[in-house]
């Protein structure tokens, strides 16, 4: 019991030790009622076990309806928009419409002290409170008389709010110190143009950072709130570490076993353990539980995928509104799209080691291929895409688009079709064709960047080494977005690529022992492109090495027997 019951005969004893000695007091005082059983719910501390109480003592309050007013005069003045839009705004509305005053003080050991200093008397009593930013301007405050007759002053031991102590971040990062001590310049930086965040926090936090920085720069801090979905485990529950469903991203970026998350999960509640009796007995039963749900959730461990791969997946979640249902093997995908981009740069970067090349700009390409040009079409599709989805906040739009377009259109087709055109140095085609995989990859790798910093930085560096080292702090960062105008407008040849391709996927049906099966071009344009890229096209479609089967390509109509292929 602390000094604050002003009972010195309970001051210093445990609260749960002396119950019997406060019914004996309340008897004597004719003040007991009685006694009778009644459920009640005991919050009992996960870490130590103990009851926790609640005490009520004096708390700092922040008075909240007339800042609540400010940022929505200011915002119907100067404009608030939120994606998505609905339900946001609503809620955004009636916690303003409905604004109490905030408890700002917390007693624990960390955080910000609140500014405030009592008076005390020469016997301790508080006199008064003098708010001041430190213990020096707070003795200037004291008065004379208070001065003569030996008061001091105390700074109260509580601090603030962890959401008020971070509520003046934009203002504190541009540069704001609260008047005079201002950085010069901080105006520039405030502002912000938009803040993300989770719905989860859009009061606790940005409601209340609109209100704080409003109220000192009569302006909103952001003109737009983009809120991610809440994070839920794969069936939908919150994440908890009490039901131990947490999937910790520094784990889904490092990898770890089952053993290791396991013998890491005993190791938390060694302690409980070890005090015995019914802590001891509660901790065992938490442990049982926790273990069968990380048996149940990650069967084969958390595999190593990289802060890329999960920075690019959660972005992709964003489809989803209100809640991401997160999965590894969702994270994986982004996982094998890495590795699959970083082994095209590998292939263009060997066949550059291997014989150089002369860099040609691509609107300076000698003579554009079908595959060529159905390549720059797509990838300004792509940019165009990526571009829009920035623009709307549809972020899951460009990684769909991006994934699309290295599976299906860069790696899946061209790639392929141009590794005769590099492997042979005396190709014609090679410098024209290792220009636009340099080139393509570059514009990749830039449109990447926002999802994959770390991946497309390194790749970027190597790309054109010579280039990035005479440039001091040359970075993907600073470099130009891409932009349509700075890719060739070409007509499409996807009605050749596509037949072309479509040869490949009928040459993968075939099996050993089909005889003389013939690819047959209907017209002398189709059968020059065939003939030009045909050992690709035997090479995806895996047509060599059928023992009973060969593949021959004619023009017009097929001669002789066996099966026919149209192209």
């Amino acid at each position: 019991m602390l000094p604050a019951c002003r009972i010195p005969t309970l001051i210093g004893h445990d609260r749960l030790h002396i119950r019997k000695r406060v019914v004996g007091l309340l008897e004597a005082a004719g003040a007991y009622r009685g006694k009778a059983p009644h459920d009640v719910r005991l919050p009992i501390c996960e870490r130590s076990g103990s009851i926790i109480e609640p005490m009520l003592q004096p708390q700092w309050y922040l008075s909240m309806k007339p800042l609540a007013k400010k940022v929505k005069e200011v915002a119907a003045r100067d404009g608030l928009t939120f994606v998505p839009g609905q339900p946001s705004q609503l809620l955004w509305d009636q916690w303003l419409d409905g604004i109490q005053d905030w408890c700002l003080s917390r007693q624990i050991w960390w955080g910000h002290r609140i500014p405030a200093y009592m008076v005390l008397d020469t016997q301790g009593e508080i006199v008064r409170w003098i708010a001041a930013e430190s213990e020096d301007i707070a003795l200037d405050r004291l008065t004379e008389g208070e001065k003569i007759s030996g008061f001091t002053i105390r700074q109260d031991e509580d601090v603030l709010d962890t959401w008020f102590s971070s509520g003046l971040l934009p203002l504190s990062t541009a540069g704001w110190r609260g008047g005079e001590a201002d950085l010069p310049g901080w105006k520039d930086n405030y502002p912000l143009t938009f803040i993300e965040s989770g719905g989860d926090i859009l009061f606790f936090w940005l409601a209340r950072m609109a209100m704080l920085c409003t109220h000192f720069s009569n302006q909103l801090p952001f003109s737009e709130i983009i809120l991610h979905p809440l994070v839920c485990d794969s069936t939908g529950r919150k994440m908890s570490k009490s039901v131990g469903n947490v999937l910790d991203p520094l784990l889904i970026v490092t990898g770890r076993t089952r053993p290791d998350l396991l013998n890491d999960l005993h190791a938390t509640y060694a302690s409980q353990l070890s005090l015995g009796g019914t802590q001891a007995a509660d901790a065992t039963k938490d442990l049982r539980r926790r273990t069968a749900e990380i048996r149940k959730s990650f069967p084969r461990g958390i595999a190593r995928s990289g802060a890329d791969s999960l920075r690019m997946a959660l972005l992709s979640y964003t489809r989803q509104s209100r809640q991401i249902n997160m999965e590894l093997r969702h994270i994986d995908v982004f996982r094998k799209l890495a590795i699959k981009i970083h082994n095209a740069f590998r292939f263009f970067h060997r066949k550059r080691e291997h014989t150089p090349f002369a860099t040609r700009e691509l609107d300076r390409i000698n003579e554009l291929q079908p595959h060529d040009r159905y390549l720059l079409h797509h990838l300004r599709i792509l940019v165009d895409t990526v571009d829009t989805a920035m623009k709307e906040r549809k972020l899951f739009e460009a990684t769909e688009a991006i994934r699309a377009f290295v599976y299906d259109v860069f790696c899946g087709i061209y790639m392929e079709f141009v590794k005769p055109e590099v492997a042979a140095a005396a190709s014609a085609r090679r410098d024209d064709a290792m220009s636009m995989l340099q080139e393509t990859l570059d514009v990749l790798l830039r449109l990447l960047h926002p999802f994959m910093p770390f991946l497309t930085e390194g790749l970027w560096q190597e790309l054109r080494p010579a280039e990035r080292a005479a440039v001091d702090g040359a970075s993907i960062m600073t470099a130009a977005w891409p932009c349509v105008r700075g890719i060739p407008l070409v007509q499409s040849e996807d009605e050749m690529v596509l037949r072309a391709m479509g040869v490949v996927a009928k040459l993968r049906q075939l099996t050993e022992g089909k005889g003389r099966v013939v690819v047959r071009a209907k017209d002398e344009e189709m059968h020059r492109y065939l003939r030009d890229v045909w050992e690709a096209v035997e090479r995806i479609g895996k047509a060599r090495g059928l023992e009973g089967t060969t593949v021959e390509m004619q023009l017009g109509e097929a001669e002789g027997e066996g099966k026919v292929i149209e192209a």
